[in-house]
């Protein structure tokens, strides 16, 4: 279903509703967004492939981590999730084909401290080695997680 059809759906059925419009509409907007979650994007806008999922506690905020491939180059991407609700994009994705079981991960600016909850909660191991990207210095880990593909 496409935006602009939940967005009709969620108003006529807010709508019919009636006295309690706003109501049904919260909730009806909650139900479609659970059933009709969408792969993460990466800033192209191209969707990302989803691998497995897994959990991640990270300061007061428990997670389900989402392990992912960019389109291009094809690199792992780490997405974090808050319930159904995009929560932060761990993974940044350099212009190098890096090795099959290796991920770039953007600790810095509002991300400052994944990289920690990453290694202590197995999801990656301890940076092996760096990337400079622009102005910042990009870890490159190994991905640890052998879940289940979906």
């Amino acid at each position: 279903m496409d935006a602009y059809a939940q967005i009709v759906v969620i108003v006529a059925v807010g709508l019919a509703f009636g006295l309690c419009g706003w109501l049904g509409f919260i909730a009806l907007q909650a139900l479609l967004n659970r059933l009709a979650q969408r792969p993460p994007q990466q800033p192209g806008g191209q969707p990302l492939m989803t691998l497995y999922y897994e959990r991640l506690i990270w300061g007061d905020q428990v997670l389900d981590v989402e392990i992912c491939q960019y389109t291009e180059p094809k690199n792992n991407a780490i997405q974090l999730w808050d319930d159904c609700d995009p929560f932060a994009t761990a993974s940044v994705n350099v212009t190098e084909q890096l090795a099959a079981d290796e991920v770039a991960i953007n600790d810095y600016s509002e991300n400052t401290g994944v990289l920690d909850a990453l290694v202590s909660n197995g999801i990656v191991s301890a940076p092996t080695r760096w990337l400079l990207a622009g102005f910042a210095l990009i870890p490159v880990c190994i991905l640890l997680l052998k879940g289940q593909e979906t």
